[in-house]
């Protein structure tokens, strides 16, 4: 009884574990003492708490790595159209650059035309004055502008803003006017040198300068009689006091056609200037020109005196157009 009851008690200190593996096999059993099966469960039981922590932050983990994979995605995207936009700004600027170089070629094709037509109309307006006999100056408000100077930096005309487009269509309108503008100028230039080459021979014949410096001591129009002193006579030109002996200068160009003593003009130098132009120098003490001789403005053709009809040493000037006495000093430019 005691056996069987210690045998009993020994029992109660395991687990039995009966294991069948088929229907037709034997049996078997294992036994797990009481003492170890407590720590197990709790072991499992742990376990099974840490499995489930770790699937939960598994699953967070996931959901966060998706999350973040999502967000990189649309980074990814912006990436790829900012790309895009920068290649896009890339070829508007170079195209911006070629338009640019476009413009300034045009600039520069105008400022040089700009530059020839300066030079032109300098050119004329020194010849006008050079066959006058006049110095003329030209001050620098009254040329032609021309924007010289260095060539821009391409870069610094590059758009700042978004108004790119609008200020180079307004530049370019600029530029299609100052080209109309330019081809009207280059018209009348070219119309005005071959006019002037037309008028060259004019303007060297035309009596514009005094034949000597002195005192007026007679006015072109009626007078008294400077003989006589009675009446009213008419003076067909202009009297200028002169000491004998002084030089006495053409006052154009032209042919000399009479060179000689004269009734009341005394030695007499007539020059024939062309275009109905003539001009008569009177009173003079000696002739140095003789008939048919070509002179040309400012040649010395005779020396100052007091021969013919006169009170004094002085020198008679007198312009006729087509044969009717004018007023020479209509005819001065200086």
């Amino acid at each position: 009884m005691r056996l069987k009851t210690k045998h009993k008690q020994l029992n109660n200190r395991f687990f039995t574990i009966i294991i069948v593996p088929r229907a037709s096999s034997k049996t078997m059993s294992i036994k797990i003492p009481k003492w170890i099966f407590i720590p197990v469960l709790v072991l499992v039981a742990a376990a099974s708490y840490t499995v489930g922590r770790m699937q939960n932050d598994i699953s967070s983990l996931n959901k966060e790595l998706a999350d973040k994979n999502a967000s990189l995605s649309e980074y990814l995207q912006l990436l790829d159209l900012s790309a895009s936009n920068i290649n896009e700004l890339e070829d508007d600027i170079e195209s911006y650059k070629q338009r640019l170089i476009s413009l300034l070629a045009v600039t520069e094709d105008l400022d040089r035309r700009t530059a020839e037509a300066t030079a032109i109309n300098m050119r004329i307006i020194e010849e006008i004055g050079d066959l006058l006999g006049l110095k003329i100056e030209v001050k620098e408000e009254d040329k032609l502008s021309s924007r010289n100077g260095d060539r821009p930096d391409i870069n610094s005309l590059l758009p700042q803003s978004a108004t790119f487009n609008q200020g180079y269509a307004v530049l370019t309108q600029e530029l299609l006017e100052a080209e109309s503008s330019l081809q009207t100028l280059e018209t009348s230039t070219v119309k005005l040198s071959d006019r002037f080459e037309e008028m060259k021979n004019y303007l060297k014949a035309y009596p514009s300068i005094l034949p000597v410096s002195g005192k007026f001591t007679s006015d072109f129009g009626y007078r008294r009689d400077p003989i006589t002193g009675k009446g009213k006579d008419f003076h067909s030109g202009i009297d200028i006091k002169a000491e004998i002996g002084t030089k006495v200068k053409a006052t154009g160009a032209g042919t000399v056609s009479f060179a000689g003593y004269r009734s009341g003009y005394g030695y007499l130098v007539i020059i024939d200037h062309g275009f109905g132009i003539e001009t008569y120098y009177g009173h003079n003490s000696k002739l140095l020109v003789k008939r048919g001789q070509k002179v040309e403005r400012g040649d010395i053709i005779a020396r100052s005196g007091n021969s013919g009809r006169s009170t004094g040493p002085h020198v008679h000037y007198e312009v006729r157009v087509k044969g009717v006495a004018k007023n020479p000093l209509d005819f001065i430019l200086k």
